[in-house]
């Protein structure tokens, strides 16, 4: 996530594909300021998973 308070916020996002090569997995941008509803679910689970880990 880029700026995740900001309006010019983005997220680039990267699904785990099994049997896919890293470099040839799909990414998707999700703005902000054109769909804030997919933005703040993402933020949403971005905040839980950082909120929920531990340093090992």
């Amino acid at each position: 996530m880029v700026d995740p308070e900001e309006e010019g916020g983005c997220a680039f996002i990267s699904h785990y594909l099994h049997g896919t090569k890293r470099a040839d997995t799909p990414v998707f941008e999700v703005y902000k300021s054109s769909n804030p509803m997919l933005f703040e679910k993402y933020r949403y689970f971005l905040i839980k998973i950082w909120g929920d880990s531990r340093k090992l």
